[in-house]
């Protein structure tokens, strides 16, 4: 049985191997579809602690290469802002399902910009996406079901800073963790 201890163990080997963020979200993708297939990664009570936010939903961090693995559950009918990262990532869905909505950014003068959505899906139990700076970043999250949907993430670093991109103010918002 494929674990989060094997996802880690090779995510080393990748991410410290590969010579651009292309190789290692393909190679990452590759392993973490054998860990999606695992239906036994948590039981109910872990979950439920995550869910609770009695635990912290980190699974894995590198002291070698600073990527992260983290686990997110997402209550029924929920959504993120649109936001980006800073850095390369994955995710893929362990339970129930998730609408991605991705966009592109044209920068305008004085602080002004176009976000255009660029593509809408609904990624299922099994599915891998990902994100890429500086172009293929930017992304809404939500559970659009009546029940917990569960993400697996893989991060090139901690996410210590993002941006928000507020479609009604027409800015951009840097927030910290």
């Amino acid at each position: 049985m494929y674990s989060i201890k094997n996802f880690s163990n090779d995510l080393e080997d990748i991410v410290s191997s590969k010579s651009s963020y292309e190789e290692i979200i393909k190679e990452t993708a590759y392993r973490m579809s054998f860990l999606l297939d695992n239906d036994f990664i948590f039981d109910n009570d872990f979950i439920n602690k995550v869910r609770s936010n009695q635990i912290n939903n980190t699974l894995y961090k590198s002291n070698i290469n600073d990527f992260v693995i983290q686990v997110f559950t997402w209550e029924a009918n929920v959504s993120t802002p649109i936001h980006d990262h800073f850095t390369w990532g994955l995710m893929g869905v362990y339970y129930n399902k998730l609408k991605v909505i991705e966009y592109s950014i044209k920068k305008i003068d004085n602080g002004v910009y176009d976000l255009n959505e660029t593509d809408t899906y609904i990624a299922t139990e099994g599915d891998i996406c990902y994100i890429l700076p500086p172009n293929e970043e930017i992304h809404k999250i939500s559970n659009p079901t009546n029940k917990l949907s569960i993400s697996i993430h893989v991060y090139g670093k901690p996410i210590e800073e993002y941006n928000i991109y507020d479609l009604e103010r027409n800015k951009i918002f840097k927030v910290n963790s």
